[in-house]
């Protein structure tokens, strides 16, 4: 039983990089949000929308590939199913709607997925990893910056709108890269337990 615990989580730790991808991906947008603080709606649109489409391939191929070593592989296909969802909805917007269409999906993209970090975390923990508590913060930050951006109206116009969206993205970003770092050094502690 031990040794197919080992196995499984070795399989799994193997493609740490998939969340180093994803965690630079989120705080390289975020970055250019802040630092394109004119940048109109519309655009940020088809941003979020290329965003939403490969951080939804790259789930999907995460959960897939890893099927039958991870027993939860299930939320990690939903997450990608739903990231791409999200960006075919924003497509099919009408130009009129896109900008407060925008705001709510990804509002609600922050909150989904500040919640699926809230559950990574509590599995690292089950793993044994150190420090989880940290990535666990992390998801809880971003889940009150989501509230904040969903259900405060008087603030959705302007460089707050913005700020908010960025401050998120780069949250979950580091969050992401934290995962995979953790990743990373769990698989170097698995083979030196190998080679022993």
């Amino acid at each position: 039983m031990k040794n197919e615990i080992l196995e499984s989580v070795k399989d799994g730790v193997k493609y740490w990089w998939v969340s180093l991808l994803v965690g630079l991906l989120a705080v390289i947008l975020g970055v250019w949000c802040l630092a394109t603080p004119d940048t109109t709606l519309i655009a940020l649109t088809y941003v979020f929308v290329f965003a939403f489409f490969i951080t939804g391939i790259i789930e999907i191929s995460f959960a897939v590939a890893n099927k039958n070593i991870f027993p939860d592989w299930g939320w990690r296909l939903a997450v990608g199913i739903i990231d791409i969802l999200f960006a075919i909805l924003l497509l099919a917007l009408p130009l009129p709607i896109i900008t407060v269409g925008l705001l709510y999906f990804v509002g609600f993209w922050i909150l989904f997925r500040s919640i699926w970090a809230i559950a990574e975390s509590y599995q690292l923990q089950r793993w044994g990893i150190k420090d989880w508590g940290w990535m666990l913060a992390f998801g809880i930050l971003c889940v009150v910056f989501a509230f904040l951006f969903l259900f405060s109206p008087v603030f959705f116009k302007g460089v707050f709108v913005i700020a908010i969206v960025s401050v998120a993205l780069i949250l979950y970003g580091f969050f992401r890269i934290y995962l995979a770092f953790k990743l990373k050094s769990l698989d170097k502690d698995i083979k030196k337990y190998e080679e022993r």
